[in-house]
């Protein structure tokens, strides 16, 4: 019945049904039915198709690379970009490894513009999969691209500094004036040296990134210098507690994690102060620490900081309000607009239109882009573990997650930081876990369009009852 189902779906007028017969093809018995399916995506009319069937072609042939090969010229940036990925899996190396060179060796004349193609994407992802089927050619390139303009190719380059084991590279590049360029390098060495880059990690402790601390954090477990590793875990974790932001638990956790696995009873004056944490979770972790490490039962007495209760009276009476995100001339241009759902997520509502109207999102960028799930963005540090300081809490409801429709990214219930995703496709299996804030009413191609990286020039808000 899958054969069938998957060689019938494909006729289909929708193009989501045909992207979900690429999916099902991946699950049909007979091998003449997937590739069948298969080779009429790759020709589909719908970019979302195509996208599909590249992902699926990869896992099943990866033998065969000029299907790929010719992917790599589509005129949908997403698509093109799916199919250099998928070349870093092609067993033909002889085959895959020109197409990819040309790739990197290409340059925009102005990689920090993208003028409805894309820009730097090509060439970054061009040397992530070079990297994985040819290290001694990729391995050039990645010692040149540690020094791109584009902070972004240079993210890239440490990833793929960590696959051809090149420690020098990542050394530098944990040092790199961008957090995102540091955290990637630190992931590359905790995979390449371990804890041989131990000196690194405790370094990159007083950085003044969540997530380059949470990664350095992460990367000392085990660690042999437990005495070295004390103070600067201490350091860190006073440090983001007098920040006072919400959305440093996920750091601030796993050091107090390190800290319990280096530290002793004689350490306990320098943690009873956070079983009085503003944040439950770390109160109640520094608690269990104090109980293992003194034998007594130790309790949490969390003291919750003031919080601001969002002013609802200029969104109660207005029924049509709606967000403008207007894209940077630089990153393909275009925008879109959400309609806001004020009286089902009244608090959410009203937490993004204060932001917007401080101008919290100009200027920052979509840094996740997945072309057949979501594309999130709203993060001062281009990456999903920071957003605003404070948490805002849930507001799910019955709404589904349909495509177009804007949600609140979360890392558990109640931590959504501000930092929102647009539905790409039906994502039914988000429903009544995130927030569904919003829906597109107009530009989705737009959002369709966006790629990694791309900036929000500004977000504009109209509809709402001015006193």
């Amino acid at each position: 019945p899958a054969d069938s189902v998957a060689v019938m779906a494909m006729q289909d007028r929708d193009d989501q049904v045909r992207r979900l017969a690429v999916l099902a093809a991946t699950n049909v018995s007979l091998e003449s039915t997937r590739r069948r399916v298969l080779t009429a995506a790759l020709a589909d009319s719908a970019f979302i198709v195509r996208f599909e069937a590249v992902r699926s072609w990869r896992r099943f042939y990866a033998a065969e690379c000029a299907p790929l090969i010719a992917a790599t010229h589509d005129n949908n940036a997403q698509v093109m970009l799916a199919a250099v990925d998928a070349l870093g899996s092609c067993s033909r190396t002889d085959q895959a490894r020109p197409a990819l060179e040309a790739f990197t060796a290409a340059a925009p004349d102005d990689p920090a513009r993208r003028p409805g193609t894309t820009s730097w994407h090509a060439h970054a992802h061009a040397l992530l999969a070079l990297a994985r089927i040819d290290a001694l050619r990729a391995a050039p390139v990645v010692r040149s691209d540690a020094f791109h303009p584009v902070w972004q190719v240079r993210m890239y380059a440490a990833r793929a500094a960590a696959i051809v084991r090149d420690t020098a590279t990542l050394a530098r590049l944990a040092d790199d004036a961008v957090g995102g360029v540091r955290d990637a390098a630190l992931d590359g060495l905790a995979a390449t040296s371990g804890h041989l880059a131990d000196p690194i990690f405790l370094r990159a402790l007083a950085d003044d990134q969540h997530h380059v601390i949470l990664t350095a954090a992460k990367a000392l477990k085990g660690t042999t210098a437990r005495d070295a590793a004390r103070l600067p875990l201490l350091a860190a974790l006073d440090r983001l507690t007098r920040v006072g932001a919400d959305n440093s638990r996920d750091p601030r956790m796993e050091l107090l994690q390190r800290i319990a696995e280096v530290g002793d009873s004689s350490l306990a004056g320098a943690i009873e102060p956070f079983i009085r944490d503003y944040d439950v979770a770390v109160a109640e972790r520094a608690a269990a620490i104090l109980s293992q490490w003194t034998g007594r039962a130790v309790s949490a007495r969390p003291r919750r900081l003031q919080q601001v209760s969002p002013e609802l009276g200029r969104i109660a009476s207005a029924v049509d309000v709606q967000m403008r995100f207007t894209m940077s001339s630089g990153s393909g241009g275009g925008s879109f607009v959400v309609r806001l759902r004020t009286n089902a997520a009244p608090a959410t509502a009203q937490r993004l239109i204060a932001l917007a109207e401080r101008g919290y999102y100009n200027g920052l960028t979509f840094h996740r882009v997945e072309p057949t799930f979501v594309i999130q963005g709203g993060s001062p540090g281009a990456t999903e573990d920071v957003g605003d300081r404070s948490f805002m809490r849930d507001e799910a409801d019955l709404a589904s997650h349909a495509r177009g429709m804007m949600g609140i990214s979360t890392r558990g219930r109640d931590t959504g930081d501000a930092q929102i995703f647009i539905n790409l496709t039906d994502n039914f299996r988000l429903d009544h876990d995130y927030t569904v804030v919003g829906q597109v009413i107009e530009g989705l191609a737009v959002a369709d369009g966006i790629l990694e990286g791309d900036v929000i020039e500004r977000v504009t808000v109209s509809g709402l009852t001015r006193k």
